[in-house]
Formats: C-alpha cells, sequence, structure tokens
C-alpha cells in the first residue's frame, strides 16, 4: 500500500505538484509577504482580491 500526497493547505512545504498547487503556493507568498510588511488582514484580502477567509488560512 502506497501512502497518500499531503493535500493539506497549511503551510507551502506539503503542496502537491500541478497547476491549482503552484497558484495556492504563490498566493502564499503574495499573502505572507504583505503580512511581513504590516499589512492587515482584511486590506490583504482587497489588494489580491480574496475572500478574507481565504487569507486567513
Amino acid at each position: 500500500m502506497t501512502s497518500p500526497k499531503p493535500t493539506s493547505a497549511s503551510w507551502p512545504g506539503r503542496w502537491v505538484e500541478g497547476k491549482q498547487a503552484t497558484t495556492n503556493l504563490k498566493r502564499w507568498h503574495h499573502v505572507h509577504d504583505l503580512l511581513d510588511r504590516g499589512v492587515g488582514l482584511l486590506e490583504c484580502a482587497r489588494l489580491l482580491n480574496l475572500a478574507l477567509n481565504t487569507v486567513k488560512r
């Protein structure tokens, strides 16, 4: 039996390969770059055109 590939998006080291994984990783980096600059969650969501819950993850 083979173990399943991790699909959780809780941190970038656990992405699976593929187009969606690449998009998620880019989004993760964009959000965290903004957060590192001191931008708030709501402003990150507005700037990146994402739902607030997406940014909170």
